[in-house]
Formats: structure tokens, C-alpha cells, sequence
């Protein structure tokens, strides 16, 4: 049994270490800090069911914590690829690519408003995929030499 207790607990550690800093000001890994440290507690004081207890509750905490900080991950991702795929589609127009490169013009400005959409809908994968979409469309496009 003590074994396992200090199993969940070093799980508990790793994965507090593992996600980061951007879980700090998380409400869910702050429980998850909490209820380990009345686990290590408990554990000191011999109370073995009640440290397993503990640890247990601390792994459902911790399993959100990580869920916000994924999602957290993915939206900065998301972020910027859309900047990124923004800034390349104002260039092409800048430079005439609108006009010279008019289908992949279109297609890509057709991507780039799934991608915002994607965004705001706060389906960051797939903002991240049209964003991609939108630099690989652009990818030829250069400025003709003068």
C-alpha cells in the first residue's frame, strides 16, 4: 500500500514538473498542490487510506490542470499561425500577388476567414490547419523583379 501511495504522489511530481509554468495560476493545479501535500501529510502521520485518498483527488485536479494549459498551448499556436498567415496574405496583396496570383489569391483569403472563424469558435486545431493552408497557397508568391 505504501508503495502505491508513493507512486501516485511521484506521478503527482512529474507531472506538476512536466506541464509547466502556466499552471501556476491555475485553480485546479493549486488544489492539486494542496490535497499532495495533505497526502505527503497523511502518509507522515501513518493515515494511509486517507493519503491514497488524497493523492487520488489530486490526480483528478491535476488531469484538468493539464487540459487548461493544453488548450492554453494550442491557442497561442493557433494565434500565431493566423498572424503569421495574415501578415503573408497582406503582402501578397501589397506586392499585387491579388491580381498576378488571383485563384491562389482567393483561395488562400477563403482559408484565412475559416481560420478566424476557427479561432474564434475556439477550435484551435483546425485554425491552426487553414492558417497552414493559407502560407502553403502562398508559398510561390514573390514580388516581380523591377
Amino acid at each position: 500500500m505504501k508503495k502505491i501511495i508513493l507512486a501516485c504522489i511521484g506521478i503527482l511530481l512529474f507531472t506538476s514538473l512536466a506541464c509547466g509554468q502556466s499552471l501556476l495560476d491555475n485553480a485546479d493545479y493549486r488544489k492539486a498542490k494542496e490535497l499532495q501535500r495533505l497526502a505527503e501529510q497523511a502518509m507522515a502521520e501513518g493515515d494511509y487510506d486517507q493519503a491514497y485518498a488524497y493523492s487520488e483527488e489530486a490526480k483528478e485536479y491535476i488531469a484538468k490542470a493539464e487540459e487548461v494549459a493544453v488548450r492554453r498551448w494550442l491557442q497561442y499556436r493557433a494565434y500565431n499561425w493566423n498572424r503569421q498567415a495574415g501578415d503573408r496574405l497582406a503582402y501578397v496583396k501589397a506586392i499585387g500577388g491579388d491580381v498576378t496570383y488571383a485563384d491562389a489569391y482567393n483561395q488562400a483569403a477563403e482559408r484565412f476567414e475559416r481560420a478566424q472563424q476557427a479561432f474564434e469558435a475556439e477550435n484551435y486545431e483546425q485554425s491552426i490547419t487553414y492558417a497552414k493552408e493559407v502560407m502553403a497557397l502562398l508559398e510561390d508568391v514573390r514580388a516581380a523583379p523591377k
